[in-house]
């Protein structure tokens, strides 16, 4: 857009350039995230089952100590 005093204006090729930033930014992000869950990198590992019951007590040691 020219302005009256001859000279052009850059504010909508500024919004062009930031636009166009934003979305390689958000492809590069995207492509970013598309790679950590296809290699499981955010996978939890798994979770260790806890059962209700108490342990059993250790059995006895097999050569008796001397005191």
């Amino acid at each position: 857009m020219h302005d009256l005093r001859g000279f052009e204006r850059r504010t909508e090729s500024m919004k062009v350039v930031r636009i166009v930033g934003a979305v390689v930014a958000l492809g590069i992000f995207a492509l970013l995230a598309a790679f950590t869950y296809k290699q499981g990198l955010l996978a939890a590992p798994p979770r260790q089952i806890v059962t209700d019951q108490e342990l059993p007590s250790p059995s006895p040691p097999a050569i008796p100590l001397r005191i």
